[in-house]
């Protein structure tokens, strides 16, 4: 696996078209540190992204539950942090020592936005932590 030092941020939903629009907001973004955006339409792909091409931060929409479960299943210990975008800020389906974040569930660019910064800074203390340790 590569490291550019770009982010990877792996997108797990149905919608190409949402997909692509993020996409190409992503590309006017110019504020963030360097990232990538990659595309599954499920958990078998991404499943599969992962192995072949690695993933710093998986963003998986609420709605794709059993999706989710089945990457978490299969990820084991693999450790990637996950920001779940939901209309409901618990947790309380699932282990805690997972490494999910909450995010909010919206459609705006704002948000796409806020998204983005989520997964970079996730990805920058996943970095940090390992160097402490």
């Amino acid at each position: 696996m590569e490291n550019n030092n770009k982010t990877k941020i792996l997108f797990v939903e149905t919608d190409e078209v949402s997909f692509q629009f993020r996409k190409c907001m992503a590309q006017v973004i110019a504020s963030l540190p360097p990232f990538e955006l990659v595309h599954a339409k499920d958990a078998t792909e991404a499943l599969e992204l992962i192995d072949r091409d690695g993933a710093d931060v998986l963003v998986v929409d609420d709605e794709l539950s059993d999706e989710l479960s089945l990457i978490i299943d299969s990820l084991g210990n693999s450790n990637i942090p996950i920001l779940l975008q939901s209309d409901v800020e618990s947790l309380e389906n699932y282990d805690r020592k997972l490494n999910i974040t909450v995010i909010p569930k919206e459609e705006s660019i704002d948000h796409f936005h806020r998204t983005l910064l989520a997964a970079t800074e996730v990805n920058l203390d996943k970095v940090e932590r390992k160097v402490l340790h």
